[in-house]
């Protein structure tokens, strides 16, 4: 997934009709100096009796002067 700035919207799907219920990690970075800044959720498919799970990495970035990300809580 991309850049899109109503990620908690996009995200509710993710869960709800794709399955990923278990948030790994999540951490954030500088992309550009000054410019922008990424926060990075990896998510996980967990089902009973599955040896390899499936994985999703999903990035959100943010512009450095309004670095604010709505909170995944909820999702």
């Amino acid at each position: 997934m991309g850049k899109d700035p109503d990620f908690p919207e996009s995200a509710f799907p993710v869960r709800r009709e794709v399955g990923y219920n278990y948030l790994r990690s999540q951490c954030a970075y500088d992309v550009a100096l000054g410019v922008l800044l990424a926060s990075v959720y990896h998510l996980t498919r967990i089902e009973d009796d599955v040896d390899q799970p499936e994985k999703l990495c999903i990035k959100v970035f943010a512009s450095r002067r309004n670095p604010r990300i709505p909170s995944v809580f909820w999702v």
